[in-house]
Parts: C-alpha cells; sequence; structure tokens
C-alpha cells in the first residue's frame, strides 16, 4: 500500500467514526437521563460510554474526544449523587463532546 492509500484509508475510518458520533451522543444524552432520574446502574452505564470515547477517541485522531471522555470516566468513577450539580456536570461535558465531534468534522 503506498502512503496515499494508507491516508486515504485513515481519512474514512475517520469519517466513519465522525458518521457514528449522533449515536454515541444520543447513548450519553439516554444515559443523562437515566442518572438524572437516579437509575440503578446509570453511571456504570456512563463510565463505560466515557470509557470507549477516551479509548476511540485519540486512536481515530481525535485526542480532544479522549481527553473530554477520560476526565469524565474519572469523575463519575467517583460516585457522585445524581443532583443538580453532577447533572449540570455532565450536561457541560455531553455538550463539550458534542462539540468536539463537530470540529472534527471539518
Amino acid at each position: 500500500m503506498s502512503g496515499d492509500e494508507i491516508d486515504e484509508l485513515l481519512q474514512e475510518l475517520r469519517r466513519e467514526y465522525l458518521s457514528q458520533s449522533k449515536d454515541r451522543q444520543a447513548e450519553l444524552r439516554a444515559g443523562l437521563s437515566a442518572f438524572r432520574s437516579g437509575a440503578s446502574g446509570a453511571a456504570a452505564a456512563l463510565k463505560t460510554h466515557f470509557h470507549r470515547l477516551a479509548g476511540s477517541g485519540g486512536s481515530y485522531g481525535f485526542p480532544e474526544i479522549s481527553v473530554i471522555a477520560k476526565e469524565a470516566e474519572l469523575w463519575i468513577a467517583t460516585g457522585p449523587p445524581p443532583d443538580q450539580v453532577a447533572v449540570a456536570r455532565l450536561e457541560e461535558t455531553i455538550e463539550r463532546l458534542e462539540a468536539a465531534f463537530k470540529s472534527g468534522e471539518k
């Protein structure tokens, strides 16, 4: 494979990753809703989603996604209660991730 072919393959993988961003964002929003309502396992599910994004973001060339997600993963692992402060922090984190996905589309 030539360098150009490898570059094109990597670009295609990045486009595919970004095309799935709406699904990932929907999963995070659903997790936030479950967390807000105090659903059992909601924090663990969010931790898993953040963990996956932390690993995949950098692998696909989006280090900002990894940084934001890793920070959120570590924070949610502390077991915050589903109060207004925690919900606001999660909302802000999801908004930051959405912005990072959008900036990757440019």
